[in-house]
């Protein structure tokens, strides 16, 4: 990595930049500066990236890697999970009428799980016969046309040279199929994700550490030190090593006590 900075190799502004950043850097017109190589998301965002590299007018070919032979698999890791919090008074109907009203009926497979998934009929998808032109007069201008009857995604509220995708749940992700058969999963999403299923493994179980938790900051920031110091100003490894340990090594020990225990 330090020679791979020294070369040009590595974005100067990654250590700082939000994702939001490199992510615009990469898909901008303006490519100086861009990593040409990044793990993100599967799934849509093959089909994210690719239509807004042809919204800047970039060349749009992407390139999915195997996982380097090194490190075996890509980890599938743990969703994020929607939870009730137990109000301690001993009844539990408070927590099954929020179960009813709003889980329930978002994974009810028709009505409610559309607008969970694609949004409002009319406004983010319809079934009405239409058409429509995304980037007209240019050379990445395309029509849609639809037959009455045929479930499609209209374009989006906020940018009408781009299609809506989805609202909150990820209709290329679902838990629930929906039964009244709409989905419109795109060609690069479908292979995004057969891509990524064939070179992933489940990630282990997160066990929890009270610790980590309250010095997720302080370890970052030692991170951060010790690659700044290495990487940017071409320190001695062995050195920036050293100020890590004796800086967060006894939190660190710690942490993994906690995670090693952990039921």
């Amino acid at each position: 990595m330090q020679q791979a900075y020294k070369d040009g190799a590595i974005d100067p502004e990654s250590l700082t930049a939000s994702t939001k950043i490199a992510r615009e850097k990469w898909f901008s017109n303006d490519q100086k500066g861009s990593s040409g190589v990044f793990t993100y998301w599967a799934g849509t965002w093959y089909q994210t990236l690719t239509d807004n590299l042809i919204k800047n007018e970039v060349n749009e070919e992407l390139v999915q890697l195997p996982p380097i032979a090194e490190t075996g698999k890509y980890l599938n890791r743990e969703a994020p999970v929607w939870v009730i919090i137990d109000d301690g008074d001993g009844d539990n109907a408070r927590e099954q009428a929020i179960f009813d009203a709003l889980i329930e009926t978002m994974m009810d497979g028709d009505v409610v799980q559309t607008l969970w998934t694609y949004g409002a009929e009319d406004v983010h998808w319809s079934t009405k016969a239409e058409t429509f032109t995304t980037n007209p007069g240019t050379d990445n201008e395309k029509v849609y046309e639809y037959e009455d009857g045929v479930f499609h995604l209209k374009p989006s509220p906020n940018d009408p040279n781009s299609v809506w995708k989805k609202n909150y749940i990820d209709p290329a992700l679902v838990v629930c199929e929906l039964t009244n058969g709409y989905a419109d999963a795109t060609e690069l999403a479908v292979a995004g994700n057969k891509f990524f299923t064939e070179n992933c493994v489940d990630a282990p179980q997160a066990p929890s550490s009270e610790t980590y938790t309250n010095e997720t900051g302080t370890i970052y920031d030692a991170q951060l030190a010790v690659i700044t110091e290495v990487v940017v100003n071409g320190g001695d490894v062995d050195a920036a090593m050293d100020n890590y340990v004796a800086t967060v090594g006894s939190i660190i020990d710690q942490c993994l006590s906690e995670m090693n225990t952990a039921q």
